[in-house]
């Protein structure tokens, strides 16, 4: 705990506001690059295992929507507008290209899958 009456406290507790906000964002550049990783196996893999590409590609959007849940409470609490943009500008790409990603996904278990 910082003591109320330390004159870096604030400045402290946005440090590790911030450092909250990073590791989940982190955790959602992961998740996109395993949903990325689910595509190639979906367009490209065997055709009897489609199933398991879909699953890994849904698991991993999964993953990437529950680390933004963690991002954006986490950015509720900065106080610099500027860093906080920064990262949530960064998280909505991510989370879109999840969403395309997910999207082909389930295109190609429809078209190659037929499911």
């Amino acid at each position: 705990r910082i003591p109320k009456g330390d004159s870096a406290r604030e400045e402290r507790i946005q440090a590790a506001t911030l450092r909250a906000a990073e590791v989940p964002l982190v955790v959602a550049k992961k998740s996109l690059r395993v949903a990325e990783l689910a595509l190639i196996a979906a367009e490209l893999g065997n055709k009897n295992a489609i199933t398991d590409a879909g699953s890994g590609a849904a698991l991993a959007t999964a993953a990437l929507i529950s680390a933004g849940y963690n991002v954006r409470i986490n950015l509720n609490s900065i106080t610099d507008a500027k860093k906080k943009n920064k990262i949530d500008s960064e998280l909505q790409k991510i989370e879109e290209q999840g969403l395309v990603i997910k999207n082909k996904v389930q295109e190609i278990l429809s078209k190659r899958g037929g499911i």
